[in-house]
């Protein structure tokens, strides 16, 4: 009984084109995939922001429960910190300090976004709250 030796079109493995064509289909997905989860990350910072000058309302109402009043203008966010309200000094996901305005009792709480200047869209988009004390 002979045996068949397999001649070379059967031995065939994958050519370069279709190495390099595979890659290429690998490449555009993960292209895709990267492009959508940069947009979700914009999109958690921006929450992330909101959820914080949430925070920041917060400790500002027991500040002045605690106090009687606001913090200066001068005193800004930090005084949170020396009245033992807050740990450290909030920051903006950017590494921003938090923006503190108080006009009579009114006070605008605001992160600059991720361009730390005034105005801007999407990312670098201002998110700003105002909040009426009593």
């Amino acid at each position: 009984m002979r045996t068949r030796k397999p001649n070379a079109r059967q031995q065939r493995g994958l050519t370069l084109i279709e190495i390099m064509v595979v890659v290429a289909i690998l490449g555009m997905m993960a292209a895709a995939v990267g492009v959508y989860a940069m947009g979700q990350f914009g999109t958690a910072q921006q929450r992330t922001v909101a959820m914080d000058l949430k925070t920041l309302e917060t400790q500002l109402d027991l500040y002045f429960v605690q106090k009687g009043h606001l913090p200066s203008q001068s005193e800004g966010l930090k005084a949170l910190v020396n009245a033992r309200i807050a740990r450290e000094l909030a920051r903006d996901p950017w590494g921003s300090p938090y923006q503190y305005v108080v006009n009579g009792g009114e006070v605008t709480l605001s992160s600059l976004g991720s361009d730390g200047q005034p105005g801007g869209t999407e990312s670098a988009a201002d998110v700003v709250t105002t909040i009426r004390m009593r």
